[in-house]
């Protein structure tokens, strides 16, 4: 592991891993022995979403080295994480099947499925609502389904609206007691200029298993340039993305070939790149070297992930939070494969209509179309606000 950060950030890097092998074990061990500011690493790990990763690997590999008092605090946080990751995932099984019942094919993504298949063990990954994607065609009725099963929306619709709702985004939040649901139709929505649709995954879908029950899981290849992709869309926000790529290129079989032929046709070439050099760089992912060399040749590659890097670890000290939500990042631009695609985004993001216009403008369906007025106005309107 490259010593380029202090020793808490560099001791947790080498614990956010599943099994690491014989090498790492003994830099885990090595790494331990310094003076390691033991309640620095509990934070940091917190923060960064890897306190699972990290409690597991100083149980097997550290007993009697890490205080008391830590490993009571890393104890308690895991415990509590494997806690409701179980009930998640029995609450997952519910609506597969009254979507199922309904003749509704629905797909999970992240959440449960995504620990399960790339850590082995759901209780691994932290994660706090539930992802599933159906078919644009069967995304109002599905809606419907879940608010008779008793959901409620953060939107209030009729049924006029909800078609239009459907026609301009991506997805729905559903809650139901503390259980939050998120419906999509479209796995990225705007943020890519080419959709990702329940269609284009499903002859690729293979079959994996949650609480000794099959559900349909993406492809290793599809899983893998989703990771990158919603990793890109939140700046990378937190180290346990960057684990999930990883994880994925070190335990699945991957035809490289296919997933940047896939990368090419939903134009994130780059986006892809950024997040495979990342899992290099962060956590030493085994990427063939072909592709890798290839990637050290493009600077402007090199450069976001260092600013990614930098972003991700800096001032750990305060322990500083950042908005990982926002989409208005040059960052996002930056990462964005040609001028053409950087314009798109832009435009998209001033124009097309989100959640937000229909909470504050909730116009009849037929006027609809008012929305994309609106949005630049309220961004001006809440960026002069301050909010």
């Amino acid at each position: 592991m490259k010593k380029t950060f202090n020793r808490e950030i560099n001791f947790i890097l080498l614990c956010a891993c599943v099994e690491p092998d014989g090498e790492r074990r003994k830099c885990i061990e090595n790494a331990a022995d310094s003076s390691l500011n033991w309640d620095l690493v509990y934070e940091i790990s917190l923060r960064q979403r890897v306190l699972p990763l990290l409690y597991e690997n100083i149980k097997s590999l550290l007993p009697g080295k890490v205080p008391a008092r830590i490993i009571e605090k890393l104890n308690s946080v895991y415990f509590d994480n494997v806690t409701r990751n179980i009930s998640l995932s029995l609450f997952l099984l519910k609506i597969l099947s009254l979507l199922k019942e309904n003749n509704i094919s629905a797909v999970p993504f992240k959440g449960p499925l995504l620990a399960q298949d790339v850590y082995g063990d759901i209780g691994l990954r932290p994660f706090s609502d539930l992802d599933i994607l159906v078919s644009k065609n069967n995304a109002f009725v599905a809606w419907q389904i879940l608010l008779e099963d008793g959901f409620q929306t953060e939107l209030v619709l009729d049924d006029g609206q909800k078609h239009k709702y459907i026609m301009s985004e991506d997805h729905m939040a559903f809650s139901k007691g503390n259980m939050c649901v998120e419906l999509h139709w479209d796995m990225f929505g705007d943020y890519l200029c080419k959709p990702m649709k329940f269609e284009d995954v499903e002859e690729s879908l293979k079959e994996s298993v949650i609480n000794n029950r099959e559900v349909p899981d993406l492809s290793s290849e599809d899983l893998l340039l989703y990771l990158c992709i919603h990793g890109a869309k939140h700046r990378w926000g937190y180290l346990e993305m960057v684990c999930c790529v990883a994880e994925v290129i070190k335990r699945k079989e991957i035809n490289w070939e296919v997933v940047e032929m896939m990368a090419q046709k939903l134009r994130c070439q780059r986006i892809f790149a950024v997040g495979i050099y990342l899992s290099w760089k962060l956590l030493e992912a085994p990427i063939p070297g072909c592709i890798l060399e290839k990637i050290k040749n493009e600077r402007i590659v090199l450069e976001l992930a260092d600013e990614v890097i930098e972003d991700m670890f800096k001032e750990v000290a305060s322990l500083e939070l950042k908005n990982i939500t926002d989409r208005f990042s040059f960052f996002h631009i930056k990462v964005r494969d040609s001028f053409s695609d950087k314009f798109r985004y832009v435009l998209k993001i001033l124009f097309c209509p989100s959640v937000k216009e229909w909470q504050y403008f909730p116009v009849p369906a037929s006027f609809s179309f008012v929305h994309y007025l609106l949005r630049p106005y309220r961004l001006i309107k809440t960026s002069l606000m301050g909010r």
